[in-house]
């Protein structure tokens, strides 16, 4: 099974994608965190590093959805912010579920 991630990602770094995984959901969980706080700048912060990560193994649609998230952050514009994170947080369901059926 093949999704955006694993299509995305070079062959060369599939072994790698587990980490990512947890490294993007532990940040993802820092940005909403952060967000119920009201700490809009740790979230920018928070999905500026997820952007990065995701951009660093070639994953364009979290490093979309990350940016879009980083923007309204900065803005402080909460419905956005939700629906980012909404995208980023099915991004992430949807790799972890290929790479259990791998």
């Amino acid at each position: 099974m093949h999704t955006a991630v694993t299509r995305q990602v070079p062959a060369a770094l599939h072994h790698l994608l587990p980490a990512l995984l947890d490294e993007a959901r532990r940040l993802l969980r820092g940005v909403t965190d952060a967000m119920s706080a009201g700490a809009f700048q740790d979230g920018a912060d928070a999905a500026h590093s997820l952007k990065g990560a995701a951009m660093q193994y070639g994953w364009v649609d979290m490093a979309q959805a990350a940016y879009g998230l980083e923007q309204a952050l900065i803005v402080q514009d909460r419905q956005e912010c939700m629906r980012h994170a909404a995208v980023a947080g099915a991004l992430l369901d949807t790799a972890r579920e290929a790479l259990e059926v791998r």
